[in-house]
């Protein structure tokens, strides 16, 4: 199980690293933007989200799991952690420092979809170099600028049993669960 916790979160650290980045490659991201772009992640799920909220999303805070968390600050804070009733994937939380308006623009991710989470104005989407995508992304803006990422990876050794690729019915409904718990 950690073998799988290790290279799920290692890929979906590189994904949303680039998922972030802005412009397509060679072309700059316009320094204007509506809102100032904070340097460091304000909330860290890693370490602020409560026993209490993952439980109400159906997830064990046993099984946490950090892909990255700097310390030193950083644009991305993201811990992962297991479903409680065992079934086949991984949910993840990331918090960046980028602007969900900016996703359109980057080339490794499509399938945009609008979707409300809570109050929330969300989209889904998932890797643009995935034949059979396992992953699906669920951004909510942030309060104070960037995003908020509930991402919910299924098991490739289970993928037969995945109820939608990619699966962002489940995805949105965890987003759901934890949205009242992400400033």
């Amino acid at each position: 199980m950690n073998r799988y916790l290790s290279r799920f979160g290692g890929a979906l650290a590189a994904g949303l690293l680039v998922a972030g980045c802005g412009g397509a490659a060679g072309k700059e991201t316009p320094a204007d933007t509506t809102e100032q772009t904070p340097t460091t992640v304000a909330f860290n799920p890693c370490d602020e989200l409560s026993d209490e909220a993952l439980q109400a999303a159906g997830l064990d805070p046993s099984t946490k799991q950090t892909s990255v968390d700097s310390p030193t600050g950083g644009v991305w804070k993201i811990c992962m952690w297991q479903p409680v009733d065992g079934t086949p994937y991984i949910v993840s939380i990331g918090t960046t420092t980028f602007a969900q308006e900016d996703l359109p623009d980057n080339p490794t991710v499509t399938g945009f979809e609008d979707v409300q989470i809570g109050t929330r104005a969300g989209k889904t989407y998932h890797q643009a170099d995935d034949p059979e995508p396992l992953r699906c992304y669920v951004s909510i803006p942030a309060a104070g600028g960037g995003m908020h990422n509930v991402i919910l990876g299924w098991r490739t050794s289970q993928k037969e049993s995945i109820p939608e690729s990619p699966p962002c019915t489940l995805a949105v409904e965890r987003a759901k669960e934890l949205e009242p718990h992400l400033p």
